[in-house]
């Protein structure tokens, strides 16, 4: 019984020496916010920073931690026998009084510091759904793009004009069940799948012949939509794929004669075979609750056609467009951060409406890259 008093005068002693010390060099203990961290916490950065009081500050850092490990530490090397083989008679209770005092601190933090550190809950409930929020976020986008329409851009804007107004005729239609990842990528093996499958009745009808393969496995290889894709997924595509081409073994392997052009052309010729099949395919796996999924699916196949289409035309790729698209999902993100400022939209919204940007910025880049 006199050890346990022991125990609980020494920690008493440490916790009211540990909260004297740091309320006496509180100005040298206490580490404002960088810039960079009042940044991510949409904090003003020229604003004066709000300081902790000096007792609070104390308290928490006194009662937080682990105290007497090093004392535990200490104590254990302590030796059994001492002078004239001797045994040592207080190393146990020493022993003893070290790890109560590391049991207490660890006992008091557990309870002290989630009442000391008790704060307001955030409202986190969305004004605004994630339909409504993504269809506000598409007619923001249109108008940014009206806005810095030009002489010297005016095809281009006129082309992402018409995207984004099919997209906004789309989610003022569509029930608001917002955007499910997992059924996303679900969708994104079937649209993969079924491409594989297209690729192989083309080979086996004789649609295609070795270089046009071999021209559209590299073109989607290339893509930023298969980069992304699981290291599973890619791996069964290119051993599938490399299957496939032993259908050539009795082809010449020579390279193709066609031009640039010529070549663009004819992937562009599969592609659009492919998206067909896709459409068709996901048509079956087609619910109330998956149709923003399954539009973003097939959207990312349709960009390629659209890519392809304007590369075979130019003979180059369109950068000025995709620059200029990926400019105004950079002014979404803008918009949505806003939102999220003035308390419009949660933050298990605002996180689905970036994950919809994103995916919108592969795709678009996937479309651009070949």
């Amino acid at each position: 019984m006199q050890l346990l008093i022991y125990t609980f005068l020494i920690a008493l002693l440490v916790y009211i020496f540990r909260f004297v010390w740091v309320y006496i060099l509180y100005n040298r203990f206490f580490i404002p916010e960088s810039r960079f961290e009042r940044i991510l916490n949409n904090e003003p950065v020229t604003s004066a920073e709000k300081r902790p009081s000096r007792f609070k500050y104390s308290l928490l850092a006194s009662v937080c931690g682990v105290h007497g490990t090093i004392s535990m530490a200490i104590a254990l090397t302590l030796p059994t026998h001492i002078f004239n083989n001797e045994s040592f008679a207080t190393r146990d209770d020493m022993l003893f009084i070290a790890a109560g005092v590391v049991i207490i601190s660890l006992i008091t933090a557990q309870i002290v510091l989630p009442l000391l550190t008790r704060i307001e809950a955030k409202n986190n409930v969305s004004k605004l759904s994630f339909r409504e929020a993504r269809l506000m976020m598409k007619e923001q986008g249109l108008m940014y793009i009206q806005r810095n329409t030009g002489a010297d851009n005016r095809l281009i804007a006129s082309n992402l004009t018409r995207q984004y107004a099919v997209q906004i005729k789309f989610f003022r239609e569509v029930e608001d069940n917002g955007q499910n990842t997992k059924e996303l990528a679900r969708l994104q093996t079937i649209a993969m799948n079924t491409e594989m499958e297209t690729l192989d009745h083309l080979i086996e009808s004789g649609e295609i012949n070795e270089s046009m393969f071999n021209n559209y496995v590299t073109y989607v290889e290339r893509t930023r939509n298969f980069a992304n894709s699981s290291f599973f997924t890619k791996l069964s595509f290119i051993f599938k794929m490399r299957r496939k081409a032993r259908h050539f073994i009795n082809q010449t392997n020579a390279a193709s004669s066609l031009s640039f052009k010529n070549n663009i052309i004819e992937i562009e010729r599969i592609a659009k075979i492919v998206h067909s099949n896709i459409v068709e395919r996901l048509s079956k796996e087609m619910v109330k609750s998956n149709k923003i999924e399954i539009v973003t699916v097939t959207e990312s196949y349709l960009n390629r056609i659209n890519q392809l289409n304007r590369s075979a035309v130019t003979e180059g790729v369109n950068t000025d467009e995709t620059l200029f698209a990926l400019d105004v999902l950079n002014f979404e993100r803008d918009y949505i951060y806003r939102l999220g400022q003035q308390e419009k939209i949660s933050s298990e919204v605002a996180v689905k409406l970036r994950q919809s940007i994103n995916y919108d910025e592969m795709a678009l880049l996937s479309s651009h890259e070949h």
